[in-house]
C-alpha cells in the first residue's frame, strides 16, 4: 500500500471526526428546551410582561 493512501485515508478519516464535532456542537447549541406545558409561558416571557414591555417585541 503506498503511503499516499494512508495519508489519504488518515485525511478521509480526520474530516469525518472533524465534521461530526462540528455537526454536534452546532446542534448543541441551537437546541432550545421544550417548555414544561403548552399553557404555561416561559420564565423569560413573564419577566418581559412584568418589566412592562411588550412580549411579542422582545428579543429572541
Amino acid at each position: 500500500m503506498s503511503n499516499k493512501y494512508v495519508w489519504a485515508g488518515v485525511s478521509s478519516a480526520a474530516a469525518l471526526i472533524a465534521t461530526a464535532v462540528t455537526v454536534g456542537v452546532v446542534r448543541r447549541s441551537r437546541r432550545e428546551p421544550p417548555p414544561i406545558s403548552a399553557t404555561v409561558p416561559r420564565v423569560e416571557d413573564l419577566r418581559t410582561v412584568t418589566d412592562g414591555a411588550d412580549p411579542d417585541s422582545a428579543a429572541s
